[in-house]
């Protein structure tokens, strides 16, 4: 946008649409990230099978047979590299496509609800985590009947979801967090003059009065929105020539029109240009 600031009131839908999709995108990067560690979890338990089955003697633990440990350290690491470009994209794609359809006020609510509900998100998953972990522990070091007992079993189940919470999902929340704001920093350019739902387009800035494109008129660096069609002596509310006023020497006529504007743009620039 040109000539005004984003929006950071809760009354502004743009602003609290983009709160809502960034409160939502910790929960959604988060059951990606368990769900790619249930994935790479699985291709090791099918390999390990699969030695098992065709390694002769690995099973009954025969002196001089060894299992094939570089196959599930390469299962492993393609793994971790192959589930992480979706959890990836959806951190890097999120601030663009909001700020193209919202502007700056959208990527501010999104960083907003991201952070703050990531925050409490990674906070607990590392705490119940270790919480489940810690637990397991605790039970085969002879507590509640230790090793084998159904309260161990129990134990291990919480513990297949507990390393993945405070392990994999709950610390890189914290990386989505920063990732999401670097991005919005990096790509602040693009989403300041390509969105579509912008209404501060070739508006005049906050404290200057604008004027018709008849009156005198100062540049001051904010762009001239000339639409085809309007008649010389229409007001600055249904023209297209507004430009702000601070500066003196420059009429209407020397300001030389940019490019085409949009209907939608057109038409929210008429809804909030100021009287004359």
């Amino acid at each position: 946008t040109y000539g005004s600031t984003p929006s950071l009131s809760l009354m502004d839908p743009k602003v609290l649409v983009g709160i809502f999709v960034g409160a939502m995108l910790p929960f959604l990067f988060s059951a990606m990230t368990m769900s790619a560690v249930g994935r790479a979890a699985q291709s090791v338990v099918v390999e390990v099978r699969r030695q098992f089955k065709e390694i002769k003697g690995l099973l009954e633990g025969k002196p001089g047979v060894e299992a094939d440990y570089a196959k599930c350290v390469d299962l492993c690491s393609k793994s971790s590299l192959k589930e992480m470009v979706a959890p990836a994209i959806v951190g890097i794609a999120s601030p663009i496509i909001v700020g193209v359809i919202l502007g700056g006020s959208g990527v501010i609510g999104l960083l907003c609800g991201a952070t703050a509900s990531g925050f409490i998100m990674a906070v607990f998953m590392s705490n119940s985590g270790g919480a489940w972990d810690n637990a397991k522990k605790y039970i085969e070091a002879g507590h509640f009947g230790g090793k084998g007992s159904d309260n161990h079993k129990a134990a291990v189940v919480g513990d297949t979801i507990g390393d993945p919470f405070k392990d994999t999902s709950g610390p890189s929340i914290n990386i989505l967090i920063k990732l999401m704001s670097m991005v919005s920093i990096v790509f602040a350019g693009l989403i300041a003059k390509c969105n579509w739902f912008s209404t501060d387009y070739g508006a005049a800035p906050a404290g200057d009065r604008a004027v018709s494109r008849k009156g005198r008129a100062a540049s001051c660096g904010a762009p001239f929105v000339q639409s085809s069609g309007s008649s010389s002596g229409s007001s600055a509310r249904s023209s297209m020539g507004t430009v702000p006023v601070g500066c003196s020497g420059v009429t209407s006529s020397k300001v030389s029109s940019v490019s085409k504007v949009s209907p939608f743009r057109q038409y929210s620039m008429v809804m909030v240009s100021p009287a004359r």
